[in-house]
């Protein structure tokens, strides 16, 4: 046995192992930055979603209304015509 070359040996293990050491620590701040910038995505996809179905629930009332104006103008016109045309007695 050669005590003094141990000394050696735990010497570069220790270097190693700090690497080592190293290396997951900056894997551990990789992955801390991957999940903050996942929650900021969802945060903005569920941001995103909301604006979208409330500017699709505008435009179905919007149509709605748009209908209702047009179903109203329509019922109106074919009954002034139909009053017209029974003054002027054309039926």
């Amino acid at each position: 046995m050669a005590i003094g070359d141990t000394s050696k040996i735990e010497s570069s293990d220790k270097d190693k192992i700090e690497d080592v050491v190293k290396k997951v620590r900056d894997l551990n701040a990789r992955l801390q930055d991957v999940k903050r910038e996942q929650v900021f995505q969802r945060e903005r996809e569920a941001e995103f979603r909301d604006i979208s179905e409330s500017v699709n629930a505008r435009v179905v009332r919007w149509t709605l209304l748009q209908l209702a104006v047009l179903g109203i103008t329509c019922t109106w016109q074919l009954s002034y015509l139909r009053a017209f045309f029974i003054k002027q007695k054309l039926t």
